[in-house]
């Protein structure tokens, strides 16, 4: 993630950027100490949870993932396609690139730089009402590796082994935004929304910073402010 990484701690990017990289990293530690423990893994080729409808994150936590999309010139591309799906009533993730002969089955095209719930998902629980760390598994890995994910079970009832919390990992990267930019909400809208305010903040930059490698031009009113990456991107325009 080095790359997203320079593209965030940058001092005239949105410096929130960066503390999301620093919460993802701390999950995908959390998760993959998990696995090796439990051996439970996502089968090849799976992408049953991608192809759901029901995914949501916040737009905080996609900055990353905008971030990238923006640097490699994709912001008008995806946008355009999460239009075209929202004409056809699909809500499942836009970055999701299914197999023609099986839509369960797939790839992510932006994997390295997924959202908190798509790195928590089948390797996080959550405590149920005496406070006590739950672990189910999601369903796939239920019917693929059944004594795994029993034995899993039993371990974390019996606090033998960590179980990474979705509420606590998740809401450690909403927490990072005051405000609504830290709700979650369909995947395709929160990634529309930070692809708008990452595209348009880099634009202001390029105008107004001489030293960018993307300037195009020169201003010299050196006060100016880049737009609040919490201000609505039509409101900043």
């Amino acid at each position: 993630m080095k790359s997203v990484s320079v593209q965030c701690v940058r001092s005239e990017s949105d410096p929130q950027c960066a503390e999301v990289v620093s919460v993802h990293a701390k999950i995908d530690r959390q998760t993959e100490a998990f696995q090796r423990t439990t051996n439970i893994r996502c089968p090849d080729g799976c992408g049953a949870c991608c192809h759901s409808p029901h995914v949501e994150a916040s737009v905080i936590d996609v900055l990353p993932l905008a971030a990238e999309l923006v640097e490699r010139g994709l912001t008008e591309s995806v946008i355009d396609r999460i239009h075209e799906r929202e004409r056809r009533g699909d809500s499942s993730c836009v970055l999701f690139h299914a197999d023609p002969a099986d839509p369960k089955q797939g790839r992510c095209s932006m994997y390295a730089r997924r959202p908190a719930v798509c790195r928590l998902f089948g390797f996080a629980g959550r405590l149920d009402a005496d406070g006590h760390p739950q672990y189910s598994g999601c369903r796939i890995h239920r019917e693929v590796m059944p004594a795994a994910v029993a034995a899993a079970r039993r371990a974390v009832r019996e606090r033998r082994i960590p179980l990474p919390l979705f509420s606590r990992l998740a809401g450690e990267v909403n927490a990072i935004a005051s405000d609504s930019l830290g709700r979650p909400q369909p995947i395709n809208r929160a990634l529309r929304e930070a692809l708008q305010r990452t595209a348009l903040r880099r634009r202001y930059l390029a105008e107004v910073d001489p030293d960018d490698p993307g300037s195009g031009g020169h201003d010299d009113n050196n006060d100016r402010q880049p737009p609040s990456p919490h201000m609505p991107p039509e409101v900043a325009a």
